[in-house]
């Protein structure tokens, strides 16, 4: 029963235009634990934190009218909604004011699962009715919280338009999956699917019109459509988000301003295609949307170093910067706002050819520039058997293996690899290392064959005792077969010969499972 750590708190975003002064609040909830034998989730206190920091600095909340509540009980729970009323109800222009609540967590259709206990979502749909506030916004990032809108009329969501300025009066309440759905966590995402690309939308992702505000139709439309389409591939269960929307008045709504940002990257009119902006580490994905030429677009960062992609016309592009702090502090060289252009992208242009003849492949291939993955390191297991011949002439042994494989991408056509050996028939460790020549299908299976030198460490052989350290070449031919994005079998046959006191030929059969670093499948320059 997975929820969605809902991102849509990204509404609490919301920045109103409104005439006068306005005050915002916020509770935001997080709880990993539904009680019994729920499956514990890992990023809904997180997603609570990491929401509660966008409204703070994007947002325009004051950080003393946003709390945050992490793993609370019923009573813990009915206590600060208590708090917060009586604060809505002191307030001199409720007329003016804003109040946003936000669960991340488990639901059961009918009640939000906190701990051992449970709090009715009928229950919190009564609260949002009654407080003064002139905009309510209610939040629901858990399994079937799209209950929540169905007592009202609620609807599987499709993309909505405000057609018209007003001034915004009522109730918003948005869930991130239908009442008949499980919300979903991604684990590469670190969060939940929909929080994560509506929180992506409210930093600039969702900024359509490139004028450094995201409003509500902006961000609903990019992260009704991301979740959507993102949940039915990895989860291969379609996630709807939904929404009951009730206002009335004059004005206009905007979720972000980030003008407000202390710093991020902006992306010229020159720039055009699809652009990811992740962690210099490639773990953490802060941006994904696609920009037309002639617009300009601005991502809000934190400081720190990132990395820009961008695929265009079958190229990708790689571009790596630092984010500087916009108070002056730290590296005073390092700019807290980086303005990117479409020169600056080095393409790479995508192996696939269409063209014909051999003298015009073979010009194109000369003129190719060299690439890499982003991702150049697998990892894994394996097993295998083996017999062993020595040769003075003595019976043939036979052993099982089991390894640690890892391999490292030089170039287009070759690997460095280095083994670490467990064989059986006594305490027999060994290790080598070489390189694989490479022949790899656009898929990155293909044929393989290496050669390297080792050093085995034998302390028992057959029915004698024998201790001894003896060097070795080894020599092997393999297929690799890709089983996934960061998955690949290798059947492998390894010969190797010892150098002891006598010298023994050990020719066997692997089976390896490689595992590859994000964005391997990803292709760039190498500069």
């Amino acid at each position: 029963m997975k929820k969605n750590i809902f991102l849509i708190a990204a509404l609490s975003c919301l920045s109103l235009v409104l005439t006068g002064s306005a005050s915002r609040y916020a509770l935001l909830i997080g709880s990993n634990y539904g009680g019994g034998d729920v499956e514990q989730l890992q990023w809904a206190e997180a997603d609570a934190g990491r929401f509660a920091l966008l409204l703070t600095t994007l947002g325009g909340f004051d950080s003393s009218a946003t709390v945050t509540l992490f793993h609370p009980d019923s009573a813990a729970l009915d206590k600060e909604l208590f708090r917060s009323a009586v604060q809505l109800r002191r307030s001199k222009t409720p007329e003016n004011d804003l109040f946003l609540l936000y669960y991340s967590g488990h639901a059961d259709g009918l009640d939000m699962l906190l701990g051992a206990t449970k709090y009715p979502l009928k229950k919190v749909q009564r609260y949002l009715d009654s407080l003064p506030a002139a905009i309510r916004i209610g939040i629901f990032d858990a399994c079937q919280s799209g209950a929540v809108t169905a007592y009202k009329g609620g609807k599987r969501a499709e993309p909505f338009y405000l057609t018209t300025p007003q001034k915004i009066k009522g109730q918003v309440i948005i869930a991130s999956a239908a009442a008949n759905e499980r919300a979903q966590e991604s684990e590469s995402l670190k969060g939940s699917i929909f929080s994560f690309f509506w929180l992506s939308g409210l930093r600039g992702s969702a900024d359509a019109s490139g004028d450094r505000r995201v409003t509500l139709n902006e961000a609903y439309n990019y992260a009704y459509r991301k979740t959507v389409e993102t949940s039915t591939i990895t989860g291969g269960e379609a996630q709807h988000p939904m929404y009951r929307f009730n206002i009335r008045g004059e004005g206009d709504i905007m979720l972000t301003d980030l003008a407000a940002s202390r710093g991020g990257i902006r992306f010229d009119k020159s720039c055009e295609g699809k652009f990811l902006v992740l962690s210099d580490s490639y773990t953490d994905i802060f941006a994904d949307f696609f920009k037309k030429k002639n617009t300009e677009a601005f991502v809000s960062l934190d400081p720190g170093s990132y990395t820009v992609i961008n695929a265009d016309n079958g190229e990708v592009g790689l571009w790596s910067f630092s984010v500087g702090e916009a108070d002056g502090q730290g590296d005073s060289r390092i700019a807290p706002t980086i303005q990117i252009s479409q020169s600056m992208l080095v393409p790479n242009p995508l192996t696939e050819s269409r063209i014909k003849g051999a003298n015009a492949l073979a010009q194109a291939k000369m003129s190719e520039p060299a690439v890499s993955p982003l991702s150049t390191y697998s990892w894994g297991f394996g097993a295998g058997a083996h017999a062993t011949l020595a040769t003075d002439g003595s019976d043939a042994a036979k052993s099982l293996s089991a390894c640690f494989a890892n391999l490292v991408y030089v170039k287009e056509h070759a690997d460095l690899f280095f083994n670490v050996y467990y064989l059986t028939g006594g305490l027999n460790f060994g290790t080598d290392i070489g390189f694989n020549y490479v022949l790899r299908s656009a898929a990155s299976s293909g044929f393989s064959a290496g050669g390297g030198a080792g050093l085995y460490y034998f302390q028992k052989n057959g029915a004698t005792f024998d201790e001894r350290l003896t060097p070795a070449l080894t020599a092997h031919l393999g297929y690799s077969l890709v089983a996934g994005k960061r998955t690949q079998f290798l059947v492998q046959v390894p010969y190797t010969m010892e150098f002891g006191p006598v010298t023994t030929h050990r020719i066997g059969l692997e089976l390896r499972l490689l595992f590859s670093g994000l964005y391997r499948d990803i292709k760039v320059l190498k500069y």
